[in-house]
């Protein structure tokens, strides 16, 4: 606990002349509010704990500094990770604070030489969802290097924002999440089917979906229909391959309703 009470007794010279006035209230009254979420989750009073967070939110959006406040309190969380449950809510907060200052929390965690800030930034990346450059390129790097590491891998591509890029930075996605469709692990090979579904401006692209449809394990093929399900890509060669696994009596039956569902729209 901390890094919570370290919120209430920051008494540096900066802002000391703050501590005693309604303010300085205001940071006791965040500290209050984090103590009362460690002790409302460690009893199962989800319900207190939504309360304590709706009081943060609207302490955060009321004013920037009181938003500071909250930033700093999770960059002590980071530190002194002695309440996961705390963190977890404070992120929830952060992450409904579409602000620079979550943002730039968020890219500074992911792009930390420490694994568990890395994760917790790409997960805060995740939530926010905003249209950012340097969010894709922090993402993207992530990917790059962590090959080994099939949770890192899965939060760097639910870190990659939903956004219009250009040609050639969309083919560089494509080109990553490719190789990653060939990954070892089975939960990366599916998240990254999805994500060229979405990412997906042309038949081409698609061409790991098309591998997926003959893979070995169902899950994959499932998982290839569903995804396929998400892309904007028109195509009759798709229609076409869709509707010869519809016709394959080996395939499972959820797979051959979601083809046949599927096949209608192209």
């Amino acid at each position: 606990m901390q890094a919570i009470e370290n919120t209430a007794n920051n008494k540096n010279p900066e802002r000391s002349d703050l501590l005693d006035n309604e303010f300085g209230q205001k940071i006791e009254d965040i500290a209050s509010a984090l103590l009362l979420i460690a002790a409302l989750s460690g009893s199962g009073n989800f319900e207190g704990v939504a309360q304590a967070k709706q009081q943060l939110l609207m302490m955060a959006q009321s004013d920037d500094r009181l938003l500071g406040e909250l930033v700093q309190s999770f960059k002590d969380l980071e530190i002194n990770d002695d309440n996961p449950q705390v963190k977890q809510a404070l992120m929830q907060v952060l992450a409904s604070i579409k602000d620079p200052q979550v943002e730039n929390l968020a890219q500074d965690l992911a792009i930390s030489d420490n694994r568990s800030k890395q994760l917790d930034g790409l997960e805060l990346l995740s939530q926010l969802n905003i249209a950012s450059e340097q969010s894709l390129d922090i993402a993207m790097t992530a990917l790059s290097q962590s090959p080994g590491d099939p949770e890192l891998l899965q939060s760097a591509m639910q870190a990659i924002p939903k956004m219009t890029i250009s040609a050639e930075k969309n083919a560089e996605v494509i080109n990553q999440l490719t190789e990653l469709s060939k990954h070892e692990n089975e939960s990366v090979r599916s998240a990254s089917l999805f994500l060229i579904a979405q990412q997906a401006k042309n038949n081409e692209q698609l061409s790991p979906l098309y591998n997926a449809l003959n893979s070995k394990t169902v899950d994959e093929k499932i998982s290839a229909i569903m995804a396929i399900e998400q892309s904007l890509v028109v195509s009759p060669e798709l229609k076409g391959i869709l509707l010869k696994r519809v016709a394959d009596k080996s395939e499972l039956a959820e797979s051959e309703g979601n083809g046949r569902e599927l096949s209608k729209s192209f």
